[in-house]
Formats: C-alpha cells, structure tokens, sequence
C-alpha cells in the first residue's frame, strides 16, 4: 500500500488545505536547513545540502563548506533554471534558545570550550 501524502488526502478526506501543506513543507525545510547548520558547527564538518520540488523543479541549497570541497556542486547549479535559492552558514538566523528549553549550537559550543579550557 503506497504512502498518502497530505494533498491526497485533502483531495478524499477534506484534510490540510494547498496552503497549510505548503507552509509545513516550508517549516520542513527551514527546519532540516537549520539542523544541518548545527551539525556544521558543532561537528565542524563541511555539509552540503540539496532540495528540489518535483512539482515546480524549485531547487533549494545550504552550503556550510570552509574547505571548498562541495563548490563544484554549487557550479553545476548556476545554469539550472528556476535560480536555486542558496543559504549559507552565514544567513541561517542564530536563535539564542531552540524547544524544549534546548541551547542551540553557539551555546552549546560555548559551553564545551569553557570546559575544555578548565
């Protein structure tokens, strides 16, 4: 039995609307956009993410790379129509507190080199 996705099941049941599916898989993305950026930093790894619509081919791409190794990819994309919608580490907003009462990564890395140093 294939898996329903939420447009299906708007369309049999009157469940989430277009708009509300479009604002989950833009939470969605923003979300493992953001985790991605917490790994690079406190993993210190270079990671490269790609995202693309099927439906509208809307490529979206987080790039966290000091060390040049995913630049080619960001190359091969620059031809690509739809423009991709590139995020770097730079331009991923820096929360001071995440759910749950978390840290996020600058605190939690902060925290780690205070008893690194002790």
């Amino acid at each position: 039995m294939a898996l329903e996705t939420p447009l299906q099941e708007n369309k049999k049941k009157g469940g989430p609307s277009k708009r509300a599916f479009r604002q989950m898989r833009e939470r969605r993305r923003e979300g493992i956009i953001k985790k991605a950026s917490e790994y690079s930093k406190l993993c210190e790894a270079d990671v490269c993410l790609g995202i693309r619509l099927r439906g509208s081919g809307r490529v979206y791409t987080f790039l966290a790379d000091q060390s040049g190794i995913w630049s080619s990819f960001e190359s091969h994309l620059e031809k690509y129509y739809p423009t991709p919608i590139r995020r770097t580490i730079e331009n991923i907003p820096r929360s001071r507190n995440t759910q749950h009462g978390r840290q996020d990564s600058e605190t939690a890395g902060d925290k780690i080199e205070s008893t690194k140093t002790m």
